[in-house]
């Protein structure tokens, strides 16, 4: 059967950012698999220029994220003065950049979303994960004790809850999240209560998953509602550069989001 590790991935206040250009900083309604992957490798202690390390985890494992509330969008007019742009020049810190002579003013449009509340799924793509890359029992460890501090999208914004991560052996997506939900404590039935109260009847929680799923026979009892693109494959993450990626959209059953 194949292996998952399944977390929680709540914050007051996160970002996961879509394409930025310009002065428009979006954000996703739900976590991104670059900013997924990103958590995860922070966990592990993976360093940005470990672009082998990131290779190995993107490679690894597939993504479902099941959004149990997409939050509500909050816009933020961000202004912060910056030295002019030289070729070859960097600087090393903050005040360093601040004490060039020319300052000028950088003015942005940022969103973030109030009190969003998802299901993070990592599947193993094949058997096992290949050699390089960590297995679930290590990305599950390191996201209880992890090694830099984990954040939602920003580092503005601290995660609000626990992600209390599963390794968990199962039949399929369906049986993977029913089995963590099962287990869920106390504290976060009650926020997964006032966040995503019992939805009426035929309307049912909306879950992105990468095609590995199907093609894995793991999306049985989930209705696929069609096909997205998004730009949030991690291509390069010291250049920070990202390329396509598509995602079904899938829909749980009303037995399932009811119970």
């Amino acid at each position: 059967m194949p292996a998952f590790v399944v977390f929680t991935l709540y914050a007051p206040l996160g970002a996961f950012g879509d394409v930025a250009v310009g002065e428009r900083r979006a954000a996703f309604d739900r976590p991104s698999r670059s900013g997924v992957l990103g958590l995860v490798a922070a966990a592990l202690g993976i360093e940005r220029g470990d672009e082998a390390g990131h290779a190995a985890l993107d490679a690894a494992y597939a993504l479902a994220v099941r959004v149990d509330r997409a939050g509500t969008l909050l816009q933020d007019y961000h202004t912060v003065q910056a030295p002019p742009a030289r070729a070859g020049r960097r600087w090393a810190t903050r005040a360093e950049a601040l004490a060039e002579p020319g300052l000028g003013t950088l003015l942005s449009l940022r969103d973030y979303r109030q009190d969003a509340l998802a299901t993070v799924v990592l599947m193993v793509r094949g058997e096992a994960a290949p050699a390089g890359a960590p297995e679930p029992d290590r990305i599950a460890a390191a996201l209880v004790r992890p090694h830099f501090t984990p954040y939602a999208g920003r580092k503005a914004c601290p995660l609000g809850l626990p992600p209390r991560p599963m390794a968990i052996t199962a039949a399929g997506l369906v049986a993977a999240l029913a089995r963590y939900d099962a287990e869920a404590t106390e504290p976060e039935r009650q926020l997964r209560r006032l966040l995503r109260p019992r939805p009426p009847a035929g309307q049912s929680a909306t879950i992105h998953a990468d095609r590995d799923f199907q093609a894995a026979g793991c999306i049985d009892g989930l209705e696929p509602l069609r096909i997205e693109r998004s730009r949030d494959q991690p291509g390069s993450r010291s250049r920070r550069q990202f390329r396509p990626r598509e995602a079904l959209v899938l829909r749980e059953s009303a037995t399932e989001a009811g119970g």
